[in-house]
């Protein structure tokens, strides 16, 4: 999901002395399990459904006629928001419920 790896890069930061601040305040934030959980599930949610609507607001941005890019985009946004393929969101819901598995018990 990556998280695991920019926490992995941090503590490599705060090991050899860069960016020692930026990089004990990101262990901090993160040694906390619903922090975590809630950080890995976010990420997921970014990652699964940002794409659809930055590449649409960005192709809606042109200076051409709108109309026909506009009706393609919009048609794109309401297929992927009625069937979403959110594999990462449930690869990480399922990755917070083990962060989190021994405060549920």
């Amino acid at each position: 999901i990556g998280l695991d790896r920019i926490l992995g890069c941090v503590k490599r930061c705060h090991e050899r002395g860069v960016s020692t601040y930026a990089a004990k305040a990101v262990m901090e934030y993160l040694d906390d399990k619903a922090t975590l959980a809630r950080a890995v599930v976010e990420m997921a949610a970014v990652a699964d459904a940002g794409l659809v609507f930055c590449s649409a607001a960005h192709n809606l941005s042109g200076d051409g006629p709108l109309i026909f890019v506009a009706h393609k985009e919009l048609r794109r946004v309401e297929q992927f928001v009625n069937a979403p393929p959110f594999e990462r969101l449930v690869a990480a819901s399922a990755k917070a419920v083990l962060i989190l598995q021994d405060d549920l018990a």
